[in-house]
């Protein structure tokens, strides 16, 4: 069983939040980018992009780069369970269809996760991967958090916000080397939905 520690707000720590992503920024000097078509959706596989198909192989080698980086600050942090938020999901009958068209992406128990999941519920730390997938897939929309240590929301077009009670320029640099570009967020994050109710 989990239990919620509630911390008052005078003792609540800054958080500084990231944005990772898998689209390569602008170099420096540069005011505009060239744009090139890609992909951004698990609902683009089978499209060609560069004159190659996108498989759900592909897909998913990317997708896991974003489930490494949260599990880089989870293990870096000690973090063993999430409090989330999922204010949206889609239709059960939309969902089901894409179970159908990508099965390789989308086993039993990711499909299991997706019905019984619950606003305010918490999760141990093996289902916050089926957490962060479904929400890439936009499946779900969510936002996690565990306490004010550290938080996590996925946006559309594989954007993903990540907050920490700690500048991280080590995980950062890590998730880097996985091939995915990270943004620090260096104003005031809007869509924290702890940060906005408490």
């Amino acid at each position: 069983m989990t239990i919620r520690i509630r911390i008052p707000k005078e003792m609540e720590t800054e958080m500084y939040y990231i944005q990772v992503k898998k689209y390569s920024p602008l170099t420096k000097g540069q005011t505009t980018k060239k744009k090139i078509r890609t992909w951004t959706s698990i609902h683009d596989i089978g499209n060609f992009y560069h004159g190659s198909k996108l498989t759900q192989e592909e897909y998913l080698h990317i997708e896991d780069k974003y489930v490494t980086a949260v599990n880089l600050y989870l293990d870096f942090k000690g973090i063993d369970s999430l409090e989330i938020r999922v204010p949206d999901k889609i239709d059960e009958e939309l969902f089901a269809k894409s179970v159908q068209k990508y099965p390789k992406c989308y086993g039993e128990d990711l499909a299991e996760f997706y019905y019984s999941l619950s606003d305010h519920a918490f999760i141990q730390r093996n289902f916050i991967e089926y957490a962060i997938r479904l929400s890439l897939r936009e499946d779900i929309y969510s936002q996690m958090r565990r306490d004010h240590l550290f938080f996590v929301e996925c946006n559309y077009d594989l954007y993903m916000d990540i907050g920490s009670d700690q500048k991280d320029e080590t995980i950062i640099k890590e998730i880097e080397n996985l091939g995915l570009y990270v943004n620090v967020i260096d104003y005031e994050y809007p869509n924290n939905f702890w940060t906005r109710s408490e």
